[in-house]
């Protein structure tokens, strides 16, 4: 759910230099589906001595934020989970604040101003929701039912919901066919038990990036089944603290993480298999065809980790004359130019650097405009940092 939904920004919302990171992390993949379980709302208010409505309130504004960092980032579909079936064994007074939060949260996704709107993102609200409120689920209707017809992004609110209870149910729904001679037993396979979930979509596609906030290192019930062959990362923020920096950031590993699952997705399944070093934080489950088993993030071929590493020597490289260049830049405007040469030499072999790894990689092409980005962008922020921290000086010191 969104809040704050209503506003006079841009389609973005995003600062120049916001889209300027995401411009330079779109260098690399990025995940069609993200999902998150937006954990710590009740910790982060506590921990600041505010009400636990308002560690909440905070939080569906954290959501709107994210989403548009995902629209910025053309991530196609978002899965939060909102609300657990679980959830409602809180406090009365917890439980209806959350409702109230959720009706005018859910009002608002229909103004005219928001960014559900404004990106013409479908929304979605799955679950067990005969347990939810009959005015909450009035204007979970209304919302689906005027944003059916978008069609640039899809946004899943898991309310009342978990996955034992969705896996449940699907299964429920199949033995009924199955009795009333609707659908042949034989016909019961892994692709009919998904197609009977309550989060399955077409247009969906499947999850390929796990978020988790506040430190805790488990998966609540959510999407147990769909999340089976993506990367699952556990990040300590607190979820109203997540920065776009933060969320970049995971990316980045998710970058560094993807070719060696790509590698293990498509190694055929062993009874036992050895598990190696993977990122920190990075967690990796892979579904095979007879079953489920472990997959690691540090495994794969040399040629892909080969490929990953150059890229990424590619952009240091960028980042690093970016830096260098900016700072000459900035001598120079302060009227210093006759010690710009250090700064232009360690820019000008850094760019060599660059060229020959774009060379040796033997994809000039892709990789090397995403380093040429990563360089770009890396000199024109810094040299504008520079810039304006310099006039900020001269103005202090001027008599």
């Amino acid at each position: 759910m969104l809040g704050s939904a209503c506003s006079s920004d841009d389609d973005s919302g995003l600062r120049w230099w916001q889209k300027l990171a995401c411009r330079v992390i779109s260098a690399g993949p990025l995940p069609r589906h993200v999902a998150f379980i937006m954990d710590g709302n009740r910790r982060y208010a506590r921990a600041r001595g505010m009400a636990v409505a308002e560690g909440h309130q905070l939080g569906y504004r954290k959501l709107e934020e994210t989403l548009r960092w995902c629209a910025e980032l053309d991530v196609r579909a978002v899965t939060c989970y909102a609300f657990s079936i679980e959830n409602f064994k809180r406090a009365d007074d917890e439980v209806g604040a959350l409702m109230r939060l959720a009706t005018e949260k859910l009002r608002e996704m229909c103004c005219a101003e928001s960014i559900i709107m404004r990106q013409r993102v479908r929304v979605r609200v799955v679950g067990d929701l005969a347990r939810v409120p009959e005015d909450v689920r009035a204007e979970m209707m209304a919302v689906m039912a005027q944003t059916a017809g978008h069609d640039r992004a899809v946004l899943t609110i898991c309310f009342s919901y978990t996955s034992r209870h969705e896996i449940a149910a699907a299964v429920a729904a199949l033995a009924t066919r199955c009795a009333s001679g609707e659908l042949d037993p034989e016909a019961v396979s892994a692709p009919a038990l998904e197609a009977a979930f309550c989060t399955h979509d077409d247009a969906v596609p499947p999850v390929d990036l796990l978020l988790r906030t506040s430190g805790e290192k488990r998966l609540s019930d959510f999407l147990l089944w769909q999340s089976a062959d993506a990367l699952t990362f556990f990040t300590p923020v607190q979820w109203p603290e997540l920065s776009l920096f933060s969320f970049l950031c995971i990316l980045l590993r998710y970058q560094l993480s993807k070719p060696q699952l790509d590698a293990v997705l498509q190694t055929p399944a062993t009874p036992v298999q050895a598990t190696a070093a993977r990122p920190a934080g990075a967690h990796v489950s892979a579904l095979h065809r007879g079953g489920a088993r472990a997959a690691s993030a540090g495994a794969g071929d040399n040629g892909s980790t080969s490929a990953v590493v150059m890229r990424r020597l590619q952009m240091l490289f960028g980042a690093i004359g970016g830096v260098a260049l900016a700072s000459a830049v900035a001598l120079s405007a302060a009227g210093r130019a006759q010690l710009a040469t250090g700064p232009l030499v360690t820019a000008a072999a850094c760019l060599a650097a660059w060229i020959a790894a774009t060379l040796l990689t033997g994809e000039s092409g892709e990789v090397g405009q995403h380093a040429l980005i990563s360089f770009a962008a890396s000199a024109f922020a810094a040299a504008a940092i520079a810039v304006a921290a310099h006039r900020a000086v001269a103005a202090v010191i001027e008599p």
